[in-house]
């Protein structure tokens, strides 16, 4: 039955392009053909992996994982051939970037973009999932995390669609990276045509992130970040702060904890920076985030009912983006500080090892923040074009904070 409607959807959408998309031809193909099956796969190893299996289930497990696997490379093979058909019945280029408002146009211009790169940017996602589905049936990560190709193919043809975003984000929760997961919700959320699914997500991420927050400090009541020689524990324990911040802003809840905790975002923000345990591409994403919740804020309709707490939060919002603002500069300023020259042993009691090597250590930080200080003053001024641009911005601030 399935191979039936496969074959009669695949027809229409080359027979009748704009009825197939009136009754979400391909959307139906997708669930019906490929989404349903794939669950259920996926339902039954979970259901295997999850009790204590002897050697027959062990051997059950193991020929769902290969029955899955074989279904995944013929899904993928089916997109991979419509996609080729879409490029030769409809002579389309898929080397470019798209514009959906071009698309949308009631008598688009001739010339103009064909609504058949809308099929081919969906297929481009599903097999990104398709190849994601990997991860149910291999141990090996090298073979799902490719999906990641998929979606950027998918959000370079249309840059505009939050779907694209919302799919990298899931991508990131599987390698456990929470912090790149909110970065692309959030980019999923502020394109031109959102991905509205992105918000759920958010809310899962940010109570997860909640309880491990809140264990993080019951476990100790003078929590500080860890040693410096502890370099995987500090960046962890930044990251892990530093959403939480912004799943207090996004859910609109626990303001009174917020400023307990971007005290130690801050502090921890000091202390990488100085390690040069953050890289330029991360800490604009960073930045990036901070620019989006200061938007949400402002902007999020489910607060326009209460004024009170809405400029709460948005002066929240905009103070955190500034103190951090000004705690990178802080550390950026430090290696165009004069380095004082050692004096003379003649003339000051020999200094004792300990404090010699934390001079030199100091020293050394200092001359690697300024030959990298560069990489990080792209992102700086693009936050200050960004203010420049929103004046209404500082206008949530009281005016001591101006």
């Amino acid at each position: 039955l399935r191979q039936s409607i496969k074959e009669n959807y695949e027809k229409l959408l080359f027979l009748d392009y704009d009825y197939a998309q009136s009754k979400d031809v391909e959307i139906n193909l997708w669930k019906t053909v490929f989404y349903k099956p794939i669950e259920e796969y996926r339902k039954r190893l979970r259901k295997l992996s999850n009790i204590s299996v002897d050697n027959a289930d062990k051997t059950k497990e193991v020929n769902y994982a290969a029955d899955l696997k074989e279904f995944l490379e013929a899904a993928r093979n089916f997109y991979n051939s419509l996609i080729h058909k879409f490029k030769e019945c409809y002579d389309l280029v898929l080397d470019g970037s798209i514009d959906l408002e071009d698309l949308a146009l009631d008598n688009p211009p001739p010339n103009g973009p064909k609504k058949q790169y809308l099929s081919c940017h969906r297929s481009l996602i599903f097999l990104g999932d398709l190849v994601r589905y990997s991860r149910d049936a291999s141990t090996d990560v090298n073979d799902w995390v490719s999906s990641r190709t998929f979606y950027q193919q998918a959000l370079h043809l249309f840059p505009h669609h939050g779907n694209p975003h919302n799919q990298l984000a899931v991508l990131a929760t599987y390698l456990e990276d929470e912090t790149e997961a909110v970065y692309q919700y959030f980019r999923s959320l502020s394109v031109k045509v959102p991905f509205l699914t992105a918000k759920d997500n958010l809310s899962v991420l940010f109570e997860k992130n909640r309880v491990r927050v809140q264990g993080i400090f019951a476990s100790s009541r003078n929590f500080s970040f860890p040693k410096t020689s502890q370099r995987e524990d500090a960046q962890k324990y930044f990251y892990t702060l530093f959403t939480r911040l912004h799943g207090i802003l996004f859910t609109k809840t626990s303001l009174e904890t917020f400023n307990l905790v971007k005290t130690h975002v801050l502090m921890g923000l000091d202390h990488l920076l100085r390690k040069l345990s953050i890289s330029d591409a991360r800490l604009s994403q960073l930045f990036l985030m901070n620019m989006f919740s200061v938007y949400y804020t402002c902007n999020s309709p489910e607060m326009d009912e209460n004024t009170v707490q809405k400029e709460a939060f948005q002066e929240t919002a905009t103070k955190f983006a500034l103190d951090f603002f000004t705690t990178v500069l802080k550390v950026l300023s430090l290696s165009s500080a004069t380095t004082p020259q050692p004096n003379s042993s003649r003339s000051r009691p020999p200094i004792k090892r300990q404090n010699q090597n934390q001079n030199q250590s100091g020293h050394l930080s200092q001359t690697k923040i300024k030959e990298n200080r560069h990489l990080y003053l792209g992102i700086v001024s693009i936050f200050l074009e960004w203010l420049e641009n929103h004046p209404q911005i500082l206008e949530s601030c009281s005016g001591q904070e101006k």
